[in-house]
C-alpha cells in the first residue's frame, strides 16, 4: 500500500464515460474532465494527463462492451498510481456492477480515496461507501439472476426450435416469427435472387442491392434506411432457410442433416449454401486482390469541411489520401473531397515544428482531452447530445515529454522517430479541417487546411 507521505497519495485520477441517450444530463467526457480537476484542485490534489481515463464510445456500457480506459485505471489503481480517484455520477457505474465491485473492491485494497456522490452518498466517507458496496454487490446478484434466466430461457427455446434471442423483429416475419408477412418476405427472396445471378465478377455488390432497396423506399424492419451491414446478415442469416440455429450456427444431427425449426422458411436450403459459398468466394477473391495496409497516421483527425464527417486512409491506384466518408454512408449525392495523405501529413509536420518553436518557456499539457470544434451538427448525431462524445480527441500524456521547443525544436525535430512525430501531430492538432482545393488535383494547396492548436504555452518541459 502506498505510504501516505509517497508522492503517489497526492496524485489523483479521473474517469470519464458517456451518459445514456436518454439521461437528461448529458455531461460530455470533456466536461467531467474539467469538473473533476476542478474538484482535485479544491481537495489540493494533482491530476496528471496520463491520469485521465477516458471510454467515449456511445456504447460503453452495454454489456459485452470492451472498456479499455477503465481496464487501464484499474490497473493502475492496484499498481497504486494515485491516491485519489474523481468519478463523476458513480451512480451510473451500477449498469456495469461487476466491474463496479472490482473497482471497489481494488480501492479497498490499495488504500484509494474516492471522491464522487452517488445518489447522495458520499463514497470518501468509509461508511457511506459500504452502503455503496452492499448496493453493488445486490446489484451483481440481480445481474447474475437475469443473466442465468435469460440463457435458460433461450436455450429451451433453440432445443425446441422457437424463436429466441429478443431484441426487434426479423425483417421478414411476423413478431415472435410465427408467420411470414409476404411483402417483407418477397423482398429476401429478391435479395437472394439477385445475389445469386451470374458470376461472381458480375454480382451486384451489397452496396449495390442496398442502394437500390434504398432508392425505391423499402423500410427495413425497424422503419429505417438499409445498410451494407444489414443486407448481408439477411444474406448470412440460417433462419431465412427455416433452419433451427445453436449458439450462433445451424444445428446439426448426428446424420450431418440440418436441423429444422418451426417457423416457416423464407428461401430455400439449397440458396442459403449457395449464397454462403458465395460470399466466401468474393471474400477470398477481395482478400487475395488487397494491397497491404498503408498507414494513415492522422486518421480520426481529419475532417470534411463540407460534410463535418471524418475523412479516412483510401488508396487510389496506390496513390494515399483522405477521403471524404460519405459513399460508405450511401448517400444519393457523395461527397467526393479528398487531399493527398503524404503532403497533408509533411505540412502538418511543418505546422507542429511551427507552433513548438514558438514555446520559448516549454509546454504546459494542460487537459489530455479536447473537445473538436465542428461548425455545423454532425450528421451522424440526429439528437445533439451525441456531439458531445463523438468530437472528443483523447491525446497522448508523453506526447511532448522531452521534445525540445523554441530555437532547439528545429534542430532536433528529424531526430524523433516518425512514430513520435505523428505523436506531437495528433496532440497539438484536434481536428484538421479540409475545405475546397482552389487549385488542379495535382497541386497541393495548403490554404484550403485549417488546424487550430490545441494551449500548450505557458508551462515547463516535462512533467
Amino acid at each position: 500500500m502506498e505510504p501516505p507521505h509517497s508522492p503517489a497519495a497526492a496524485d489523483g485520477a479521473v474517469y470519464c464515460w458517456p451518459a445514456q441517450l436518454r439521461d437528461p444530463q448529458q455531461t460530455g467526457v470533456d466536461r467531467q474532465e474539467l469538473l473533476g480537476r476542478k474538484a482535485a484542485a479544491l481537495t489540493g490534489v494533482t491530476v496528471r494527463a496520463r491520469h485521465v481515463y477516458v471510454d467515449s464510445h456511445l456504447s460503453a456500457w452495454s454489456s459485452d462492451r470492451a472498456l479499455p480506459g477503465w481496464d487501464a485505471m484499474v490497473a493502475a489503481v492496484r499498481a497504486g498510481e494515485f491516491g485519489h480517484l474523481f468519478l463523476h455520477r458513480p451512480a451510473d457505474l451500477l449498469r456495469r456492477p461487476r466491474l463496479l465491485d472490482e473497482l471497489l473492491r481494488a480501492a479497498d485494497r490499495a488504500d484509494l480515496v474516492l471522491h464522487g456522490d452517488a445518489d447522495g452518498l458520499d463514497l470518501g466517507d468509509p461508511a457511506q461507501r459500504r452502503i455503496f458496496q452492499d448496493r453493488t454487490t445486490k446489484a451483481c446478484r440481480t445481474a447474475d439472476r437475469r443473466s442465468r434466466k435469460a440463457k435458460d430461457s433461450h436455450q429451451q427455446a433453440a432445443a425446441a426450435g422457437q424463436p429466441h434471442g429478443g431484441g426487434r423483429r426479423r425483417y421478414g416475419y411476423t413478431a415472435g416469427m410465427t408467420d411470414l408477412i409476404e411483402a417483407e418476405a418477397a423482398i429476401v427472396r429478391e435479395i437472394f435472387s439477385r445475389f445469386l445471378t451470374g458470376d461472381p465478377a458480375h454480382t451486384p455488390s451489397l452496396r449495390a442491392l442496398t442502394l437500390d432497396l434504398n432508392q425505391r423506399g423499402i423500410p427495413t424492419a425497424g422503419g429505417g434506411r438499409w445498410t451494407v451491414g444489414g443486407v448481408a446478415r439477411i444474406i448470412d442469416a440460417p433462419r431465412y432457410a427455416g433452419l433451427r440455429i445453436v449458439r450462433g450456427k445451424p444445428a446439426r444431427n448426428d446424420d450431418g442433416s440440418y436441423v429444422l425449426a418451426n417457423w416457416p422458411a423464407v428461401v430455400s436450403i439449397a440458396d442459403w449454401e449457395n449464397a454462403q459459398l458465395k460470399r466466401a468466394e468474393l471474400a477470398q477473391a477481395a482478400s487475395a486482390a488487397r494491397r497491404p495496409d498503408a498507414e494513415y497516421p492522422l486518421t480520426g483527425l481529419v475532417r470534411c469541411a463540407r460534410c463535418e464527417r471524418h475523412m479516412v486512409g483510401s488508396a487510389i491506384a496506390g496513390f494515399r489520401t483522405y477521403a471524404c466518408t460519405t459513399p460508405s454512408r450511401l448517400q444519393p449525392q457523395p461527397c467526393s473531397r479528398r487531399i493527398a495523405a503524404q503532403s497533408l501529413e509533411t505540412h502538418m509536420e511543418q505546422e507542429a515544428l511551427r507552433v513548438l518553436r514558438t514555446l520559448e518557456d516549454g509546454f504546459d499539457p494542460q487537459l489530455a482531452l479536447v473537445t473538436t470544434p465542428v461548425a455545423t451538427p454532425h450528421p451522424d448525431a440526429p439528437r445533439t447530445v451525441r456531439a458531445a462524445h463523438q468530437t472528443v480527441v483523447v491525446r497522448a500524456a508523453d506526447a511532448l515529454d522531452g521534445v525540445p521547443t523554441g530555437p532547439d525544436a528545429e534542430r532536433t525535430w528529424h531526430q524523433l522517430s516518425p512514430a513520435r512525430r505523428t505523436a506531437v501531430v495528433r496532440f497539438l492538432f484536434p481536428t484538421i479541417r479540409i475545405e475546397a482545393s482552389s487549385t488542379s488535383r495535382s497541386v497541393f494547396d495548403p490554404t484550403r487546411v485549417h488546424a487550430t492548436p490545441n494551449p500548450v504555452g505557458g508551462g515547463a518541459p516535462g512533467r
